[in-house]
C-alpha cells in the first residue's frame, strides 16, 4: 500500500516578485497558502472514480438519517420554510424571502424542485439533494487539497468528514439542530468548502470556472462566507490572480446581498438569538466543547454531564491527541503544513466566536463547520516524512485516523429529532382527504409527531399533481 506517502513538497506558488520592500515578504511569507495545483489531465478514469466517490457519498449520507428514513422523513425548516414557500410562492418572490435574516439561495432553487412533481415527493428529493450536495462537496474539497499535500489519506481526513461528520446530527435538546441530510443548514458544509476554496489554485480552466462560482453560490446562501473575506484579500497580494479576483467579488456580492438585506429591513434576524459578545466565554467553549465534540464525537460526550469526571477525562483526551500531534509535527516526525493548519484552526475559533456570539449559546450545528476544521488544521500537520508504511513519521497519521475511524462509526447515526418525524407521505394524505371537498385552498399538515412547530402548508391545488411520463392506473 503506497496510499500514505507524502514524500514530495507541494506544488510552489508563483507569487510576483518585482517589489522587494514590506509587501514582498508578506507574499513570502503567505505564499506557502496558495500553491500552484498539479496539473492533472482529465481522465475517464479519473471522471468515473469521481462519480462514484458521489454515489458512494450520496448512499452512506442517506444511511445516517433514521426514523421514517431519508425518503419519508422532512427537516423542520426543509418543510416549514422551504417547501411551503415554493409551493405557495413565484420563484423570484420564494429566493428572495430571508429566513433568520439572510438569504438562502442554494436551498431554495433546490425547494424549487420539488413544484414539478408530485408533493409526496418532496421529502425524498430534498433529501437526496442534501446528500448530493454533501459528497459532491467532499470531492471538491479533495480535490482542492491536492495543492498542499500529495498522501491520499491526508487528502480522506480533510474531505470525508463532510459525508460522515461526527458531529452536526444535533440531539433531543432545545440545541439539537441536525446539518445531516437537510437544507436548512446547507450553509455550514457549504461554508467549510469555502475554506478550501480560497486556498485553491487551479491548473486547468474548469477548475478556475467552479471555484469562483461556487464561491458565488455559498455567498449568496450564507453572509458567514464574509469571514473569507481576509483570506482572499490575503490571496489576491500574493497571487494576484484572476480566479482569486472573481471570487473576492463573488465574496463581496454575497455580502452585500445578505448584510444589505439587514441594513435595508428587507431581513430580519428576528428573536433569533441574543448576541453575546465575551471572548472568554467563547475560549472556554473552543476548549470544553468545539474541539472534544470534533474528535471524539457526539455519542459519548451526551453520556456525560458537564463539569463531572467523565466530561473533564473527555476534555482531557481530545486536546492530548492534539499536543500529540503537535509535538509530532515540531518534532519533524511529520512533514507539516503549518500554514494550512494555522489558517484551519484560526478559522475554526473564529467561526465559533461568530457563531456563538450572534446566538449567545452553543448549539449542535455550530459544532459543525469549526470540527471540521480542526480535523483538518490537524491533518494538515500530519504528512508523513518517510515512505510508505515505515517509519515513525507515518504513525502520526495511523493513529488519527484510526482514532476518527472508530468515532465517525460511533456517531454514524444519532437520535435526534428528525428521528421522530412524521411520515411524508401520510401526512401528505392526509392533506389530500381535507382537500377534497374543495372547501379549503390550502392544508397545514404536521411533520413531526411531538413539536408543534414542524409544520408544511400545502395549496390543494398542488396535491393533484403528477409527473407526464408516469403511466396511469389503470380503472
Amino acid at each position: 500500500m503506497t496510499a500514505v506517502a507524502d514524500t514530495s513538497a507541494p506544488c510552489r506558488s508563483t507569487p510576483p516578485t518585482e517589489d522587494h520592500a514590506e509587501p514582498g515578504r508578506l507574499r513570502r511569507w503567505f505564499s506557502p497558502l496558495f500553491p500552484d495545483a498539479r496539473s492533472t489531465p482529465v481522465t475517464l478514469r479519473g471522471l468515473g472514480l469521481a462519480a462514484s466517490a458521489v454515489v458512494a457519498g450520496t448512499a452512506v449520507g442517506l444511511a445516517r438519517v433514521g426514523g421514517h428514513g431519508p425518503f419519508d422523513s422532512i427537516w423542520a425548516e426543509d418543510g416549514m420554510i422551504f417547501v411551503t414557500d415554493a409551493l405557495n410562492m413565484s420563484f423570484v418572490d420564494a429566493v428572495t424571502t430571508s429566513m433568520n435574516g439572510y438569504f438562502h439561495l442554494i436551498p431554495r432553487v433546490f425547494a424549487e424542485v420539488t413544484t414539478f412533481l408530485p408533493v409526496s415527493w418532496a421529502a425524498a428529493v430534498m433529501t437526496i439533494e442534501a446528500a448530493l450536495t454533501s459528497a459532491l462537496l467532499s470531492v471538491l474539497v479533495y480535490v482542492a487539497s491536492g495543492s498542499h499535500v500529495n498522501s491520499t489519506v491526508i487528502r480522506l481526513l480533510a474531505a470525508a468528514p463532510l459525508v460522515v461528520a461526527p458531529v452536526g446530527q444535533g440531539g433531543m435538546g432545545h440545541d439539537g439542530g441536525s446539518v445531516i441530510d437537510n437544507l436548512a443548514t446547507l450553509q455550514f458544509e457549504l461554508m467549510y468548502a469555502l475554506f478550501w476554496l480560497m486556498l485553491w489554485v487551479p491548473a486547468g480552466r474548469v477548475g478556475r470556472i467552479i471555484a469562483p462560482t461556487v464561491v458565488l453560490l455559498v455567498a449568496l446562501s450564507t453572509p458567514l462566507s464574509a469571514i473569507g473575506l481576509p483570506l482572499l484579500a490575503i490571496r489576491l497580494l500574493v497571487r494576484r490572480d484572476g480566479t482569486g479576483l472573481l471570487m473576492m467579488v463573488g465574496l463581496v456580492i454575497g455580502a452585500a446581498v445578505q448584510y444589505g438585506g439587514l441594513a435595508l429591513g428587507y431581513s430580519s434576524r428576528g428573536d433569533i438569538g441574543h448576541t453575546r459578545v465575551d471572548p472568554v466565554w467563547v475560549a472556554k467553549e473552543y476548549v470544553g466543547w468545539s474541539i472534544p465534540n470534533a474528535l471524539l464525537g457526539e455519542t459519548w460526550w451526551r453520556q456525560t454531564v458537564r463539569h463531572t469526571t467523565e466530561h473533564r477525562a473527555l476534555v482531557a483526551a481530545a486536546w492530548l491527541l492534539v499536543l500529540a500531534i503537535v509535538a509530532a509535527a515540531l518534532l519533524k516526525v511529520t512533514r507539516p503544513r503549518w500554514h494550512v493548519a494555522i489558517a484551519a484552526f484560526g478559522y475554526s475559533l473564529l467561526l465559533t466566536g461568530i457563531e456563538l456570539a450572534s446566538l449567545g449559546a452553543t448549539a449542535d450545528r455550530y459544532l459543525y463547520t469549526p470540527g471540521l476544521l480542526a480535523i483538518a488544521g490537524l491533518a494538515a500537520l500530519l504528512p508523513p516524512a518517510g515512505p510508505a508504511w515505515r517509519g515513525p513519521g507515518n504513525v502520526p497519521v495511523v493513529v488519527l485516523a484510526t482514532v476518527l475511524v472508530v468515532v465517525c462509526g460511533a456517531n454514524f447515526r444519532v437520535d435526534n429529532h428528525r428521528a421522530f418525524a412524521r411520515s411524508w407521505t401520510t401526512a401528505v394524505d392526509q392533506a389530500r382527504e381535507q382537500c377534497a371537498d374543495g372547501a379549503k385552498s390550502e392544508v397545514t399538515i404536521s411533520t413531526h409527531t411531538k413539536s408543534r412547530y414542524w409544520t408544511a402548508t400545502i395549496p390543494c391545488r398542488k396535491l393533484n399533481v403528477s409527473i407526464p411520463w408516469a403511466p396511469r392506473a389503470r380503472r
